[in-house]
């Protein structure tokens, strides 16, 4: 239906708006409000660095999250940050797809609400 979604998926299969390219930033706690609540966001990171934890407060807790891991999380219900660090590069993508394109396109989260029981 649109161009530019023809054209990303020739470069990449993904099912993904877009990546966020983050270089060398310590997030400060925040959400995504615009994802759906659903969604899980997938973060990876690369680079030569020591520290930057993730850390979700709200469920007290503290990952690790250095060179070459990989994180889902429900980034619309868990604010979430990344704890100092420090030495070299530090790379971070984080995958997203914002609710209003799902919206656009029509589709409906049925796993967001209770489901009524079969008769069968």
């Amino acid at each position: 239906m649109y161009a530019h979604v023809r054209s990303r998926a020739a470069i990449s299969p993904l099912l993904f708006q877009g990546q966020s390219y983050i270089y060398n930033r310590q997030t400060p706690n925040h959400f995504d409000p615009r994802e759906p609540k659903v969604a899980w966001t997938p973060l990876f990171t690369a680079g030569s660095y020591v520290g930057g934890y993730l850390r979700i407060r709200r469920l007290g807790l503290r990952m690790w999250f250095g060179p070459g891991a990989c994180i889902f999380l429900r980034g619309c219900l868990l604010p979430h940050e990344i704890e100092h660090f420090e030495g070299g590069q530090r790379i971070s993508v984080a995958h997203f797809c914002h609710k209003s394109v799902w919206d656009e396109a029509g589709v409906e989260f049925i796993s967001s609400k209770v489901l009524p029981e079969s008769s069968g």
